[in-house]
Formats: C-alpha cells, structure tokens, sequence
C-alpha cells in the first residue's frame, strides 16, 4: 500500500455537545466528535459553507485521540417554549422552557484528517500552521467555541499489524480482534452516525472503541493501521 499524508491537530474548548441523534426531551452527547462534525470543523477552518464541506469532505477520513479524561456535565438551557400558541404581543403561556443538556467538560482530543484532494490538505495546512480559520471553529454546537493547534504533517504507511500493538485513536469495535484490557482503564463504546445527508438523516451508523482516559487501545486488530512513525498507530475512519 502506498504512503496517506495525514495532518494532525489539537482541538480544544470548555465544553462539547456531539448530540445524540436519537435523544428528544434530554439533549445527550457523545464523548468524542462524530465524522460529520468533524467535517464541520475542518470546513469551517478552511471555508466551506454546510453544503460545500458535504460535497467536499464526504471522502475524507478522520482518526480522534482523546488527549483528556472524559468528563461530563449537566446543564439547564433556557429554550423558546413551542408548545404555546404565538400570539401578536408575544407567546401566551410562559415564553421559555429548560430544558437539560449533556455537555463533554473541558474537552481536548487530537484529531488526525487525511483527504485524497490535495488542495484541500494544502488549504489546512496553511490554515493550521497560520493559527487562522475562515469561520468561527466551534464542538458540536455554535456556542462551544473550539481552539486548535497544529501538530504534524505526516506521510503514514497502512500496515496491517501481525501482533498486539496499541492505537493511539478510537477503533471500530469490528476491526478489534482481540482487546488486551488493562486493571485501572476505563473502555467506552459508542455507537454513531458515519456520515449524515444535507437534511441530517444518518446514511449508517459505525461502533466505535476508545480509553475514555485517553490511553491507547492495546490489542490484535484485522484492519490496516497507520504507522506515523515510532511507533505510533493511528486508524483512520
């Protein structure tokens, strides 16, 4: 297999809200960035409009690292309550209903992207390596507003590994053969969309496997990883 040139970046904020699709009276999240708003948050970086970073980014794949324990928090949000009639002077009824919200606290991970349009990689590169972004970067929800530092340029082989080795990034519980558990960590599996169309319908859904205190996954696995050197694999998604 030939060699992927992947970028590397951290990305952080005080709060993250990945919502869970299937969720209505409580707003859930998942712990770490599903692949569509990780395509949200690298055309955001870039410049893609919603519609453009669809079309653009539907080939690309992403690897996330957790880099902080997961932590979650729940919080009171004060929505417009639909469920009054709307009245000239107003809403009748009380004009507001809370509604509780699960957010990630404190959020840090590292996020690995690679795409086979090479503009695209140079565009984010620049952008990276320039601390700059087009549109405001942001965790999930427009108020969660994201930081990011750039990490690495890397020209990764896929290796398909013979024996136990660990992955720095979340796995697809499909591709673990055998997971070496380890006394003290904390193993975490979530179930997300892979990619979601323009009216946000999920087009499938991926499990995935990852140490919610960001340790490695150790393990045998059946699908190629990518070897960035020293031994560090990733997996791309």
């Amino acid at each position: 297999m030939s060699k992927v040139r992947i970028l590397s970046f951290d990305v952080s904020s005080s709060f993250a809200q990945f919502r869970k699709n299937y969720t209505t009276t409580s707003a859930l999240t998942f712990s770490i960035p599903t692949p569509s708003s990780l395509r949200g948050l690298v055309g955001a970086i870039i410049g893609l409009r919603y519609d453009e970073a669809y079309d653009k980014l539907q080939s690309a794949r992403f690897g996330v690292q957790v880099l902080s324990k997961i932590s979650k928090a729940r919080i009171m949000i004060n929505l417009i309550n639909t469920e009054h009639e709307v009245v000239p002077l107003g809403i009748s009824g009380s004009p507001r209903i809370q509604v509780r919200y699960e957010y990630v606290r404190a959020p840090r991970y590292r996020i690995y992207f690679h795409s086979p349009n090479d503009g695209i990689m140079d565009r984010l590169a620049d952008m990276l390596n320039a601390h700059k972004s087009y549109f405001t970067p942001y965790l999930g929800v427009a108020y969660c507003i994201a930081d990011f530092q750039f990490v690495g340029n890397y020209e990764a082989n896929p290796i398909r590994l013979s024996k136990e080795n660990a992955v720095l990034t979340a796995v697809p519980k499909k591709w673990i053969s055998n997971l070496s558990i380890q006394s003290g960590h904390k193993y975490m599996i979530e179930r997300m969309p892979i990619a979601v169309d323009m009216d946000r319908t999920p087009k499938g859904y991926i499990d995935l496997v990852f140490d919610a205190g960001g340790n490695p996954l150790s393990g045998t696995f059946t699908e190629p990883m990518f070897d960035l050197g020293s031994g560090k694999y990733i997996a791309l998604i």
